[in-house]
């Protein structure tokens, strides 16, 4: 067995193990067909989560309107549609509900399809800061003229319920290790430690600052300009954006629909009315990435080679619990995950991909000493999301190496020097 045939360990939410997805033939679901020249749609709203997704359309309403893509599935799908002869280029649309690290995952994605000279399109009547993150990237970016972009810094906001609770008599008891353990100050302070302010403008503005030099890499626009228009109010208007060169031109959907059209080979007299109605094709040709991740999964799956590489997802608050729960990693879930990757022969490597604020002591301990002992009988290569903090941190820690980002996993076989 190969790198690219993943045993993919899935909890519907973040969680141990609910099940295991092995490879298929593609006999299950029939292949989507891609016509010539069709542009990938990602629709930024999609809900890009860090696990595995069931190949069943039937679970898609649990994550909400759009199907769920998994982040692995839509990096390959963007790095897989720079060589499809068959896609044309890329639309970025929607607005991203994701932390900074899926998106920047997302966005080093995209770069690098830029690169591959085809062209990614990006339009909007205003950008937010999440937005504009990832839309900059285009090299055909164009702001309604009634739009207005929001750069202006970052903020953390905490509630503090330290007085309310004095107020009505509640006593709250803490055991804390450390000046820095700041989790339980809202509900024993009224306003922020100074330790905790420290680090929570350090992490703010790093943040910040990845934020700056991403967005001016791409843009005719440095680091610092992009502060000083952040400092000068923050809400920039179309004109303003295109003379500072955040945007590549002002225009309405119309025209970009025209060029997208073009880039697409589509006439209008070619646009089937139909479905241009039911499917909400704009009337080019087109594929969404949630059909093209598909696609390309099952490609991958076919031709499978045949050492495997596990990434179990631990995706969630950490909960002490035999069960699955849902949105949760529970101690006995993933600690018995993680049993059966250490006693299966045939899986060579495992790849921790940790996404989770923290939770229950106890569980974490668990959770850890099976990380430990995985550790001590095959390589195990940590992998961040959005948060590995506290006891997400404590279950990452024992793992042989770091990624702070990329699910990356060609690069990870080639630094084991196996499979």
């Amino acid at each position: 067995m190969g790198l690219f045939t993943l045993l993919l360990l899935l909890g519907i939410g973040a969680f141990g193990l609910v099940s295991v997805l092995l490879s298929t033939n593609g006999d299950a679901e029939p292949e989507l067909k891609l016509e010539d020249d069709s542009v990938l749609v990602f629709d930024l709203s999609t809900d890009i989560v860090d696990g595995a997704v069931p190949d069943s359309g039937a679970l898609f309403a649990v994550y909400g309107g759009l199907p769920s893509v998994s982040l692995y599935d839509t990096l390959q799908a963007i790095a897989a549609a720079a060589e499809d002869d068959k896609i044309s280029g890329i639309y970025l649309k929607g607005l991203p509900n994701e932390g900074l690290a899926t998106l920047k995952e997302v966005r080093q994605a995209l770069s690098e399809f830029k690169a591959s000279g085809k062209p990614i399109w990006a339009y909007g009547t205003g950008f937010s800061e999440s937005e504009y993150y990832i839309v900059s990237v285009a090299d055909n970016l164009v702001l309604a003229p009634v739009g207005l972009m929001e750069v202006n810094g970052f903020r953390a906001e905490t509630q503090f319920l330290g007085n309310a609770l004095k107020k009505y008599g509640v006593g709250v008891q803490v055991l804390r290790a450390g000046r820095y353990k700041s989790a339980v100050e809202p509900f024993v302070r009224a306003e922020s430690s100074p330790e905790s302010k420290q680090q929570t403008e350090a992490l703010i503005g790093d943040l910040w600052q990845d934020f700056l030099q991403t967005v001016a890499g791409d843009r005719q626009v440095t680091p610092a300009e992009l502060q000083t228009l952040a400092d000068s109010g923050g809400l920039i208007e179309a004109d303003q954006a295109l003379d500072s060169g955040l945007v590549d031109r002002l225009g309405f959907y119309d025209e970009v629909l025209a060029e997208l059209q073009t880039l697409s080979g589509t006439e209008t007299e070619d646009i089937d009315a139909d479905a241009f109605w039911q499917e909400e094709t704009d009337g080019f040709t087109q594929t969404t990435l949630a059909d093209y991740a598909r696609m390309v999964k099952t490609r991958r799956d076919r031709n499978a080679p045949d050492d495997t590489i596990a990434v179990v997802y631990a995706e969630g608050g950490i909960v002490m619990g035999e069960e699955t729960v849902p949105g949760s990693i529970t101690s006995e879930g993933l600690s018995s995950t993680l049993r059966l990757v250490r006693q299966d022969q045939d899986i060579k490597a495992v790849v921790l991909r940790v996404n989770s604020p923290g939770g229950s002591a106890v569980a974490s301990e668990v959770i850890a000493n099976e990380v430990k002992l995985l550790a001590e009988a095959k390589p195990v290569i940590i992998s961040m999301g959005d948060y590995a903090a506290s006891g997400g941190y404590m279950i990452a820690a024992p793992g042989r190496k770091f990624w702070l980002l990329r699910l990356q996993l060609p690069a990870l076989s080639a630094s084991l020097g196996c499979c």
